[in-house]
């Protein structure tokens, strides 16, 4: 498994999780709902991707 992080104040990290998603690079819901890092206006996301090796 890989694990994706973004952290930032929420409106970037919204954004950020959009452009991606635009780009077809991941979906949108795929991420985690946003968890408050206890500094002020920062939050952070995760994603989960499951990966075989071959």
């Amino acid at each position: 498994d890989i694990r994706l992080i973004i952290f930032g104040c929420l409106p970037c990290v919204r954004q950020e999780i959009h452009r991606l998603h635009a780009k077809g690079s991941i979906e949108a819901s795929a991420w985690s709902r946003p968890v408050s890092t206890g500094r002020p206006n920062e939050a952070m996301v995760i994603l989960v991707k499951r990966c075989r090796l071959d």
